[in-house]
C-alpha cells in the first residue's frame, strides 16, 4: 500500500468532510457524509483501505441504517474505478445520492402527504428515479473534471497542511456526539456512535458499497485532534514511537543511529501549528548544543506555514548522522587503548595511557565536532610529563579533515609518554650514581660530570647527551667536552669508549652503563692519597683511599672542603688540631672522630 497516496486522500477527504482516522490509522477512516440542518440527523461512513489500493477501491460501509435507501446503489464512480481514481469522488457521488433520499423536494412532499393513490405513487417514484439518474450523470462528470484537474495541478509528495479541514468544521461535533471512553492504548481515541445490533445493513457490492466487517472500535472523534493525528501517522510511519500521558500529541521517538546509539527523544507538539518541544538526551545537547538553535527548522518555526514533526526528526537524524562515522573513530582508539564513554556519550572519551612501571595517564576527547580536529585534554599529571601542548603535536598540526583519525594524535600522544617516562628513568639510574647531572628540555640533551685526581690534581670530566626525537629507538649523540690537555691518552680511551658503546646501542641500552664504564676508565688512570700522608695506602689498616668497590676502601671526606683523608689521619688531625688541615675549618660535631 502506498502510504503517501493514503495520505493524500485522507486528507482530500479531511479537507471537505468531517472525518477522522480511527486509532490512529490512516487505512481505516470514519466520518459524516450527511447532516441535517439541525443538526439533528447525522449519518456515518467507514472507509477501509486494503493492500490492494490503490488498484481496487476501499471498502465503504454505513454505520446505521439511511431511510429510503435502496439495499443497493449502483455508483458510477465505483464502476470505473482505476488507480488514477479518488476516493473522494466516490464520496461525493454518495453523499449526493443520501441526501436526495433524506431530502426528497418540497413537491413530493407534499404529493405523499395529499395522495395515497399506488398510480400516483408510482409517478412520484420514478420522477425521484429520473432525478437521481440526472444527478449521478451530473455528478460523473464533476468527477471527471476534478480528477484531472488534480492529476494535472497536485503532487502529493509530503501532505499539504494547507488542505486540512478549517474551524467550522468543528460544528459537526456536538454534545450527543461527544465520544465517551479512552482505550487502554498510549494515544487518546474516543468511541463513535455504536452500531445497534439489529439495524439491517446496506450493502454495495459488485459496483455496490458493502458494510465492512470489523470490531467494535475507539475513535478520535474531535476535529481539533485532525491535525494531531495526521502529524502522529507520519511520524510512526517512518519511526519506532510511543504516545505519553495518554495525549495525542506528546510522543516518544526512538532514534536509531548505530547499532550501539539509541536515543530517545520526546516531542510536545500538542500546540501545533506552534513550534514544538523536544526533550533530547545529554548525550546529543553535548553534540548539537541548544536544540532549538541547531535545528534550523525549529529555529526558523513559522505558525503560519509550519513544517511536518516529522521533519524535525529527519533535520535531527541527519545531524547525528555523523555518529556512525564516530563510532568507527571509537572502535579505532578502543582496540589500542583502555577507553571509556564520559556519561554514556559516544563523543566525549576517557582514555588511560600505561607507561613503564604500569603508571597511568589519563586523557580526555570531545568528538562532537568530527570531521573536525577533536578537542583533547591532557590530565595534570600527563602534562607535566610530555611538556608539549597538544597543537603543537605534528598529528594534530596536519589534521586533514575527512582523512585524518584521532588514534593518530593519541599514538604521539603515547610516544611521548614513553619517551619522557624513558628520559625519566634515565636521569633516576644517573643521579643515583653521579652527583652533577642536568637536563635540559628545550634541546632535549643531558650534561654529566665525573671526578678524577691526576698527581694530586683535581680533574672535572663533562660529558654531553644530545637525544634524538626518535629516542630510544636512535642512537643518542655522546660528547666528552672536557679538553683534557694534559691526559690524551685517557681522552682517546673514553672517547673509544663511548663509540663502542654507540655502535652497539639498542632500545633497551641504558646511558648508565656507558658512565659506569667511563667511571671505571677515568678510576683506572686517577692517583688520589691522602691530604695528610700523601699516601695511597691507610697507615693502619692497609686499605686504598679510594677503591671500585666502598668497603675495600679507607676515606672520610672534610665536609667543607671536600679533601679526601685516611680514616686514620682524619681521626688524628681533628683530635690535634680540632679542624681540616687543608681547609683549617672545624667539622660538624659528627665528624670529630670517625669509626
Amino acid at each position: 500500500m502506498d502510504q503517501n497516496r493514503l495520505l493524500k486522500e485522507a486528507q482530500e477527504i479531511a479537507a471537505k468532510y468531517p472525518f477522522y482516522m480511527v486509532r490512529g490509522q490512516l487505512n481505516h477512516l470514519y466520518g459524516y457524509i450527511y447532516q441535517s440542518s439541525d443538526g439533528k440527523t447525522k449519518y456515518a461512513i467507514d472507509v477501509i483501505f486494503d493492500e490492494n489500493f490503490p488498484n481496487e477501491p476501499p471498502q465503504i460501509g454505513f454505520r446505521q441504517q439511511v431511510p429510503n435507501l435502496p439495499s443497493e446503489i449502483q455508483l458510477l464512480s465505483l464502476s470505473n474505478w482505476s488507480t488514477d481514481s479518488h476516493v473522494i469522488e466516490i464520496i461525493d457521488e454518495l453523499a449526493q445520492i443520501v441526501k436526495k433520499y433524506v431530502e426528497p423536494d418540497s413537491r413530493v412532499k407534499e404529493e405523499e402527504s395529499n395522495n395515497s393513490n399506488f398510480e400516483v405513487q408510482q409517478n412520484n417514484q420514478q420522477q425521484n428515479e429520473t432525478q437521481i439518474k440526472e444527478n449521478i450523470e451530473g455528478q460523473k462528470g464533476i468527477a471527471e473534471t476534478s480528477q484531472e484537474t488534480s492529476i494535472a495541478t497536485e503532487e502529493y509528495i509530503t501532505p499539504d497542511l494547507n488542505v486540512y479541514p478549517d474551524d467550522l468544521y468543528a460544528e459537526w461535533n456536538n454534545s450527543q456526539d461527544q465520544l465517551e471512553s479512552i482505550n487502554d492504548q498510549n494515544i487518546i481515541v474516543e468511541e463513535g456512535t455504536r452500531i445497534s445490533e439489529n439495524y439491517e445493513q446496506q450493502i454495495i457490492d459488485e459496483n455496490v458499497l458493502k458494510t465492512p466487517t470489523y470490531s467494535s472500535e475507539e475513535i478520535v472523534d474531535t476535529a481539533g485532534n485532525l491535525i494531531l493525528t495526521t502529524e502522529a501517522a507520519l511520524i510512526q510511519q517512518e519511526y519506532a514511537m510511543d504516545f505519553i500521558e495518554g495525549t495525542l500529541g506528546i510522543v516518544e521517538v526512538y532514534l536509531t543511529i548505530t547499532l550501539d546509539q539509541t536515543f530517545v527523544i520526546r516531542i510536545n507538539f500538542t500546540e501545533y501549528p506552534k513550534r514544538p518541544i523536544l526533550e533530547v538526551p545529554e548525550g546529543i545537547k553535548s553534540i548539537l548544543g541548544d536544540i532549538n538553535e541547531s535545528i534550523q527548522i525549529l529555529k526558523k518555526w513559522d505558525v503560519s506555514h509550519p513544517p511536518h514533526v516529522v521533519d524535525i526528526i529527519h533535520e535531527l537524524e541527519s545531524k547525528l548522522w555523523f555518529l556512525t562515522d564516530l563510532e568507527t573513530e571509537v572502535n579505532m582508539i578502543s582496540g589500542e587503548y583502555k577507553t571509556e564513554l564520559v556519561n554514556g556519550i559516544l563523543s566525549h572519551l576517557k582514555i588511560n595511557l600505561y607507561t613503564y612501571g604500569f603508571k597511568e595517564f589519563g586523557l580526555e576527547i570531545d568528538l562532537s565536532k568530527h570531521p573536525e580536529k577533536p578537542s583533547i585534554k591532557y590530565s595534570k599529571e600527563l602534562n607535566e610529563l610530555i611538556n608539549t601542548p597538544v597543537e603543537n603535536l605534528n598529528s594534530y598540526k596536519n589534521w586533514t579533515k575527512g582523512e585524518s583519525h584521532c588514534v593518530d594524535i593519541i599514538r604521539e600522544s603515547q610516544w611521548l609518554v614513553d619517551k619522557n617516562s624513558r628520559i625519566n628513568f634515565e636521569l633516576s639510574l644517573l643521579r643515583s650514581a653521579m652527583k652533577d647531572v642536568n637536563y635540559n628540555p628545550n634541546d632535549n640533551s643531558i650534561t654529566a660530570k665525573l671526578e678524577g685526581k691526576m698527581k694530586t690534581e683535581g680533574v672535572s670530566f663533562e660529558f654531553k647527551v644530545s637525544l634524538s626525537p626518535d629516542y630510544p629507538m636512535a642512537v643518542p649523540k655522546i660528547e666528552l667536552i672536557s679538553k683534557l690537555e694534559e691526559q690524551e691518552e685517557l681522552k682517546v680511551k673514553l672517547v673509544n669508549q663511548i663509540k663502542t658503546f654507540t655502535a652497539s646501542w639498542h632500545q633497551f641500552s641504558y646511558l648508565i652503563d656507558l658512565f659506569n664504564d667511563i667511571s671505571k676508565a677515568i678510576f683506572e688512570v686517577s692517583v688520589i692519597s691522602c691530604v695528610i700522608c700523601h699516601k695511597i695506602e691507610c697507615p693502619e689498616c692497609n686499605k686504598k683511599i679510594s677503591a671500585a668497590n666502598p668497603e675495600d676502601q679507607c676515606q672520610v671526606k672534610c665536609p667543607s672542603c671536600e679533601r679526601l683523608y685516611h680514616k686514620y689521619c682524619w681521626n688524628t688531625t681533628i683530635s690535634s688540631f680540632k679542624k681540616c688541615g687543608f681547609c683549617l675549618r672545624p667539622p660538624p660535631p659528627n665528624m670529630v672522630h670517625i669509626d
